[in-house]
Parts: C-alpha cells; structure tokens; sequence
C-alpha cells in the first residue's frame, strides 16, 4: 500500500488500537488523528500531549480489565466521536510550521 492507500484505509476505521507501553511521541497516534480517528490505547504522556479526550481514550496499561470495559464502552458509544473535529484539530495542532515554531522557541528558551 502506499501513503494514500493507508491514510484512506485508516480514515474508514472506527477507532486506532495502540497498546504501547511506551511511546516518545507516537507517530501512527498522530496519523490516526490527521485522518479523523479516535485513539484508543494505554495512557501516554507523549500522545496526551497532542490528544484530549474527545479522540484519546486512554487505560490502564496493566489492568485487562480496564482494556475490555473501555473496548466496549467504545464499541457502543463510537458514535460519539466527530471524525471530522478530531482531523481538523489534530491538523491544526500537529502543523508542520507550528511543530517548527514550537520547536525553535523551545530551543532559544533553553539554549539562547
């Protein structure tokens, strides 16, 4: 599959699964929302720091039980989530020029 053939497969997708326990900004998380999807997954300061709860439900990453009440909690409410809310602001948030800017001002605040 190529880029476009992926980006179109996971817009068509309910939900992204991502069972890390670990993640230093998460990629694919950022890609699931761009294309208007709802993460799912273990509670991830990296993503929490792109991601809110109306598109990250977040659990516990050691309890199953948490997984499966979640899981289904999601599968019964996934209508609740705005798929067209979720990729406008995630592409706001996760522009390009403004992850440079950020990251450039970060820099001058810590290094002059």
């Amino acid at each position: 599959m190529d880029k476009k053939e992926i980006a179109c497969t996971l817009a068509q997708s309910d939900g992204y699964l991502i069972a890390s326990n670990y993640e230093t900004f998460s990629v694919v998380s950022a890609q699931a929302l761009c294309c208007g999807v709802p993460i799912i997954g273990s509670k991830l300061s990296a993503i929490e720091e792109y991601a809110d709860k109306e598109c990250y439900l977040s659990l516990d990453e050691n309890n199953p039980k948490d997984w499966m009440i979640k899981l289904l909690y999601f599968i019964k409410n996934k209508n609740m989530y705005n798929h067209k809310n979720i990729a406008l602001k995630a592409n706001i948030t996760l522009d390009n020029h403004r992850i440079k800017t950020l990251y450039k001002q970060t820099l001058e605040k810590w290094f002059g």
